[in-house]
């Protein structure tokens, strides 16, 4: 199995673009660079690691993989369909590039796409929720009904829709970054990816596949619904990784806070889509429409209100990923630990090295007998074996202890 660098062995690659990049244009580029440790400031994701740059005049995210889930054919099908599509207004073609980045002795692939400014979804709304501007976040829902329409009359589906992968500008416009999972019809018969969707904006059983987008997309506009017409329920209900649902709230029997709120407003379009999302929890239910169609029918039916009596249907939790370092805000202008970049990366991080015994022993009789000789010197004669025996152990002691720790 291919052991890919870590976002710390990137990090420092490129600091040297002259020495690790092919391109010549890519060997020029100026990497923005954290404004307290002058550094190249890495974004991680859970599989790619991103940086900013500006190459030829532009700015560019220059994006390396973590893990093998790159695909050369994939992205540039992607990038042709984009833009065949008229797409760019709402993702970033990305350009695939073979052996692009010297790092560890070998060469490593890169994608390299437009920097998109914006906020983070999650981001964005807390600024609307905490101002209380309802209008801003009705106008938003409807933006995102729009973009999932434009996508999916494309033949275009992301695959992992949630707020860290949708950026949103001062104008509202929105975009989305992370073609890992995507769809296009051109991959109507190639085999799913192996993992794909974040857990508080998936159905546990999905489909990779044209209407893949429908429930995600159904998740977010619910939450922006129910926030339009209350936006104290930000403030109250929201925590990290969400827009107001999370994956407990796709179990029956639907009485978990943020349904109790959300159901207790009665606007009606909010009560549809509610509704919606009810019916699309039922046990084998699988995304066929877009999500247009199914908001557009006048009544959305659930089979029998009290199904999850009838059905086992037990949703575990999915346990919480320790190792996932956080993410880092590009935003934050101090970070508080000087030594953040060495917990870029601990899923790949080395096996604890053994304890070096020949060096440590080695060490400590140097320091021994040249401690001794200092204390015989200056007349201490039996003194001078007893300091000499307890430096030398105290030497062996703390070199095992930091070598241990490397």
């Amino acid at each position: 199995m291919t052991s890919f660098p870590s976002a710390l062995d990137y990090m420092r690659a490129v600091q040297n673009p002259k020495t690790v990049f092919r391109d010549p244009t890519l060997q020029n580029a100026v990497f923005r660079v954290h404004p307290t440790y002058q550094v190249p400031r890495p974004l991680r994701g859970s599989h790619a690691v991103v940086f900013r740059a500006t190459v030829s005049g532009q700015e560019r995210a220059l994006r390396f993989f973590l893990h093998d889930v790159g695909r050369p054919d994939h992205y540039r099908a992607l990038e042709r369909w984009i833009t065949a599509a008229d797409l760019r207004g709402n993702i970033a073609p990305p350009s695939w590039t073979d052996n692009a980045i010297l790092v560890k002795n070998r060469r490593w692939p890169m994608v390299n796409t437009e920097w998109i400014e914006g906020q983070t979804l999650d981001s964005y709304i807390t600024g609307l929720a905490r101002d209380h501007d309802a209008r801003a976040l009705a106008n938003l829902a409807v933006e995102w009904r729009s973009l999932i329409h434009t996508l999916q009359c494309a033949t275009f589906a992301h695959g992992d829709l949630q707020h860290g992968n949708v950026l949103v500008n001062q104008r509202q416009a929105i975009r989305l970054v992370d073609l890992d999972w995507a769809w296009i019809g051109e991959f109507a018969n190639q085999p799913a990816p192996r993992t794909a969707g974040h857990k508080n904006y998936q159905l546990r059983e999905h489909e990779w596949g044209r209407w893949m987008d429908t429930f995600p997309g159904l998740v977010v506009y619910t939450g922006l619904l129910g926030l339009a017409t209350h936006p104290q329920s930000w403030r109250d209900e929201w925590t990290q990784d969400k827009v107001l649902f999370t994956e407990s709230d796709f179990a029956p029997p639907f009485t978990t806070p943020i349904w109790r709120r959300l159901e207790s407003i009665g606007n009606p379009q909010l009560d549809h889509a509610l509704q919606a999302m009810k019916a699309c929890c039922t046990p084998g239910w699988r995304a066929r429409c877009s999500l247009d169609d199914l908001l557009k029918q006048p009544q959305i039916i659930i089979p029998n209100r009290r199904w999850w009596e009838e059905f086992e249907h037990r949703t575990q939790p999915t346990p919480v990923n320790n190792d996932e370092p956080p993410k880092i805000d590009p935003d934050e202008p101090v970070i508080p630990n000087p030594y953040w970049y060495k917990n870029l990366d601990q899923k790949n991080a080395q096996p604890r090295a053994k304890p070096k015994w020949p060096h440590a022993i080695f060490l400590g009789v140097i320091w021994g007998v040249v401690i001794g000789e200092i204390v015989a010197g200056s007349g201490g004669g039996s003194e001078a074996i007893v300091v000499g025996l307890l430096v030398g152990l105290l030497t062996i002691v703390v070199v095992i202890a930091v070598t241990s720790r490397k």
